[in-house]
């Protein structure tokens, strides 16, 4: 039921506190896809929630659940499987 890509966070993900920065939770989102997808599909609205701080080396899972136009994602640490971001992109129909 979904999909997952895995990541791990490296030096040009982190930022001055050696965390995960903002804008790299939202380009995890987007890498879930395929060039193709994105070609075709115009976001309309994005929606984040951060849970938890995600540090330096940390090995993540990404996974996408779509329902129609509207996709939900959740960020998780491998080792721990401790829930770090959600997400929700809405394309246009």
């Amino acid at each position: 039921p979904g999909y997952s890509t895995n990541f791990k966070v490296r030096y040009n993900d982190i930022d001055m506190n050696m965390h995960l920065t903002t804008v790299r939770y939202i380009d995890f989102m987007f890498d879930t896809y395929d060039i193709e997808f994105m070609d075709k599909h115009i976001p309309i609205d994005i929606t984040v929630n951060f849970i938890k701080e995600v540090p330096f080396g940390a090995e993540l899972i990404m996974h996408r659940y779509e329902n129609s136009n509207i996709h939900s994602f959740e960020l998780v640490n491998s080792d721990n499987n401790a829930l770090c971001f959600r997400g929700e992109v809405k394309y246009k129909s």
